[in-house]
């Protein structure tokens, strides 16, 4: 049976033609850390290679002449082929995924197409493909506001530091840390409209939220630009729904500080950081 209907074992034979381990041979300090540290890739030459060190279960002379053979059979497709395959594929299947493209038979992979023409959606629009669009809109607002919101936790930062505090920003939560005992946590807060009521704002609930202050874009009534700024404590945060419900000013009795610009809003969390006790 061949691996066209089963990708996964298409993966495991091509693993087993590149992976000297199956010749006995094992590899070690391919990568390091150090305390504290992200995980770094160490040079070739600091790689330490062990002959036997396991009993082998493909022989040395096929596992060789399968390296040989994939290396001369690598053939560079012009963008123009690749877009077009991608087309047929589309034409075929009526519709594309990552998980369709990564299983076409004589098709570049998904990161093959991402490094020659950028962005998946970019990808669609060469070839005529416009479905998912409200999805892809939704997603490119998303990743303004989470640009916005990393741009204003490094500006803070920044500014902390030139008074000599001690800042870290954790990118992947956008979670700002300040003399290792106060979190601020930069969101944006989308607006809900429904008719004969309040405008009110939502955050989405998110793992594992750290105690401190809550940094809350808040954005306009069609969610296109900045509102204004608010600050909250995050023990106020209660979910339902996996969503966060406050209204213009209050929350539940507690009234919301808000801010113009969020140089006002820094000044203010500057002011109030400097009074906080190492958790």
């Amino acid at each position: 049976m061949n691996s066209q209907g089963r990708p996964w074992l298409g993966k495991a034979v091509g693993d087993l033609l590149r992976n000297e381990a199956y010749i006995g041979v094992l590899t070690y300090n391919r990568k390091s850390r150090k305390l504290g540290a992200k995980v770094t890739r160490n040079p070739r030459e600091l790689w330490i290679r062990i002959e036997n060190a396991i009993e082998p279960i493909v022989h040395r002379d096929a596992f060789r002449r399968a390296q040989k053979i994939m290396c001369e059979g690598r053939v560079s497709i012009p963008e123009e082929e690749m877009l077009l395959r991608l087309r047929k594929v589309l034409m075929k299947k009526g519709r594309l995924s990552k998980t369709i493209i990564n299983s076409s038979p004589g098709l570049p992979s998904m990161s093959s197409y991402l490094l020659h023409f950028g962005a998946l959606r970019n990808i669609y629009r060469l070839i005529g493909y416009n479905s998912n669009q409200e999805w892809f809109d939704k997603y490119a607002a998303h990743q303004r506001w989470t640009a916005l919101q990393l741009s204003n936790a490094a500006r803070l930062r920044e500014a902390l530091e030139r008074l000599g505090r001690r800042a870290t920003l954790n990118a992947s939560t956008g979670c700002l840390r300040i003399d290792n005992a106060v979190n601020v946590v930069f969101r944006a807060a989308r607006c809900r409209k429904y008719e004969n009521r309040p405008l009110r704002w939502t955050l989405q609930y998110r793992v594992r939220w750290p105690k401190g202050w809550v940094v809350a874009d808040r954005l306009d009534e069609k969610n296109e630009a900045i509102f204004d700024y608010v600050l909250m404590p995050s023990a106020w945060l209660t979910f339902s729904r996996r969503m966060f419900w406050f209204s213009k000013e209050v929350h539940k009795g507690r009234t919301i500080k808000r801010f113009d610009t969020f140089e006002a809003l820094s000044r203010f969390l500057i002011e109030c950081v400097g009074k906080e006790k190492p958790s």
